[in-house]
């Protein structure tokens, strides 16, 4: 029990480091698309839909996902990552990035990796997978800092235009 509040905290300090320069959000979600990781309702999968002269692409995209590290932590993280898809006859598909200028954990500066494909089943739905990976350098051991690789694997998400969907975050004790 100890052992995983511990980890809770650990990777806690990821959601909620730097803020204003990472993208990681301190306050509430808010995109035009909002839905679920593969129906757990401790998650959140958000996007804003932009239009520009004709032509549509997703950006904003925000997801609070669960993540297991290389080095046997885990837990969720939630962050923002800048850049736009383009949609293509109702597709899109991409990888997004956020480089450096934010910190994780033990003070590590490091970065996150969005790979996101995606369809829009009607004008209010769209489904797809998502596969996030953060990387940095650990800088909690004594002798030099490790490499750490924190990932989700590729999960299903759902998202419908309109939605108002907030994680259920897990009190004490609750599993």
């Amino acid at each position: 029990m100890r052992r995983a509040l511990l980890i809770l905290a650990a990777l806690s300090v990821i959601a909620l480091a730097g803020p204003a320069n990472a993208g990681f959000l301190a306050g509430p979600l808010e995109n035009d698309f909002e839905g679920r990781v593969e129906r757990d309702r401790t998650t959140y999968f958000g996007f804003d839909l932009k239009s520009k002269r004709g032509t549509q692409s997703v950006a904003k995209v925000t997801a609070r996902l669960r993540y297991a590290c290389t080095d046997g932590e885990a837990g969720p993280a939630t962050a923002r990552v800048k850049g736009k898809l383009r949609v293509e006859s109702d597709r899109f598909a991409g990888r997004l990035r956020r480089t450096a200028d934010f910190v994780t954990r033990g003070g590590a500066a490091g970065k996150i990796k969005y790979r996101i494909r995606g369809k829009f089943t009607t004008k209010r739905k769209a489904k797809g997978t998502i596969d996030a990976e953060v990387r940095f350098r650990s800088g909690m051991k004594t002798r030099g800092s490790e490499r750490v690789r924190c990932y989700t694997g590729e999960v299903d998400w759902k998202a419908k235009r309109g939605a108002d969907v907030e994680p259920v975050v897990p009190m004490r004790g609750d599993r």
